[in-house]
């Protein structure tokens, strides 16, 4: 089986697992009117996610149906030089539903800020919150502790209720490695690769309010007034003015709450092919035991998801 016809068959699995109506017919299904306190304030969306992505066809489908069912209602997809020149027709269902917009990368020497800018000027006013993430990563709530309730439906937008007075939530990353993968395997990326660092790595990603956003960034933004993102224990995170730029970390790191799920390397094999495609991805992470455990005991030291 190929490996995009491999993805639809995940993603349909997942669709299934998902909802109980047919999404093809019904993308109503995807409505906020569930969620209490959830208010978009005459948005169209209460959650959306912006994605820079390129030659990620293996992955895109199962990265659209996971966010469908965490809560994400639309997605702004943008294509930086793709090899497959149809990857409309890859989208094409999503499109037509209503529930993908997509569009080409601005890139200057980077295109992932440009490209934010771009989405959030262009798009912004349509939801009260936006995710600015990659395919290689997956945004969702943590399971809960023994004893707590266990989320409902679209628990993403859930989740995001308690935040709506702050301008972004940074959520840090949990860090996947291969698994012992040396080629990609047949299947989902979440099934296929379970083995992460113990600790969540600094770094985070954001989920803003667009309305309150001056300058888009990379991981996070500048916002209005000066404004401060918060983790998500509501811990205030500055705009760092001496070095111009907004912080792209939380300490200490948490992921209590909400998290992400940061499959960068997947197998060997997907690890060499950034390697010859991108300049700026370090084959020094092979170094890394947090993504690389090179022996039986640092492999004990991790934790399954």
């Amino acid at each position: 089986m190929k490996a995009g016809a491999r993805a639809m068959v995940g993603a349909v699995l997942m669709m299934v697992c998902c909802s109980d109506s047919n999404q093809e017919d019904n993308s109503s299904s995807y409505s906020n009117d569930e969620i209490p306190g959830a208010r978009r304030h005459n948005k169209e969306f209460y959650l959306s996610a912006a994605a820079v992505f390129r030659d990620e066809d293996e992955y895109l489908l199962e990265w659209l149906e996971f966010h469908l069912c965490m809560g994400v209602e639309h997605f702004f997809l943008y294509n930086h030089h793709s090899k497959n020149e149809k990857i409309d027709e890859l989208l094409g269902p999503y499109i037509r539903r209503g529930i993908v917009t997509l569009d080409d990368a601005v890139c200057d020497v980077h295109c992932q800020v440009p490209t934010y800018q771009r989405c959030m000027d262009d798009h912004g006013h349509r939801s009260r919150w936006m995710a600015f993430i990659d395919i290689d990563e997956f945004l969702m709530p943590s399971p809960p502790s023994q004893g707590q309730e266990q989320p409902g439906a679209f628990p993403l937008r859930a989740a995001l209720t308690s935040y709506e007075s702050h301008p972004a939530v940074l959520v840090n990353w949990l860090t996947f490695g291969s698994s012992n993968h040396t080629k990609n395997p047949p299947g989902l990326v979440l099934e296929n690769y379970i083995w992460r660092a113990e600790e969540p790595s600094e770094v985070v990603k954001s989920i803003a309010q667009p309305d309150r956003v001056q300058v888009a960034g990379g991981h996070n933004h500048r916002y209005k007034n000066d404004e401060p993102a918060v983790n998500e224990k509501k811990q205030e995170v500055f705009f760092n003015h001496s070095s111009g730029e907004p912080p792209s970390v939380s300490r200490p790191a948490s992921v209590d709450i909400l998290r992400i799920h940061h499959y960068r390397t997947k197998s060997r094999e997907h690890a060499f092919h950034r390697f010859e495609r991108d300049s700026i991805f370090r084959l020094n992470d092979f170094d890394n035991e947090d993504i690389y455990p090179s022996t039986e005991l640092s492999q004990m030291e991790w934790i399954s998801k």
